[in-house]
């Protein structure tokens, strides 16, 4: 399978911050966000933008046990600095955020 070009995972990148922002929770499970955004992105695609969030300071990992499952499960939180990039303070120029979708 083929990755995506740049302009597309600049996007995806800005949606994937917006989606986290907008959950109004402490933090995302990994899967919750491949959830969101399968049916338009491969998985890779997915993996990557959340790995280069992850990597800029836009979203901080963490990784919890579940006392269900007995495994660790990867989780994301939107960092102050991320908050700033879906605000519009702040820019990146591997982000594009769509400020009309408010």
């Amino acid at each position: 399978m083929h990755s995506l070009n740049k302009e597309i995972l600049k996007t995806l990148r800005g949606d994937i911050l917006q989606f986290i922002y907008k959950s109004q929770v402490e933090r995302v499970k990994k899967t919750s966000i491949q959830s969101a955004f399968y049916a338009y992105y491969p998985y890779a695609d997915i993996d990557r933008a959340i790995s280069y969030l992850v990597d800029r300071g836009f979203l901080e990992k963490e990784q919890l046990t579940s006392p269900i499952k007995n495994r660790a499960e990867d989780f994301y939180s939107i960092s102050a600095d991320g908050m700033l990039i879906v605000d519009g303070t702040m820019s990146d120029k591997g982000i594009y955020m769509d400020m009309e979708e408010e």
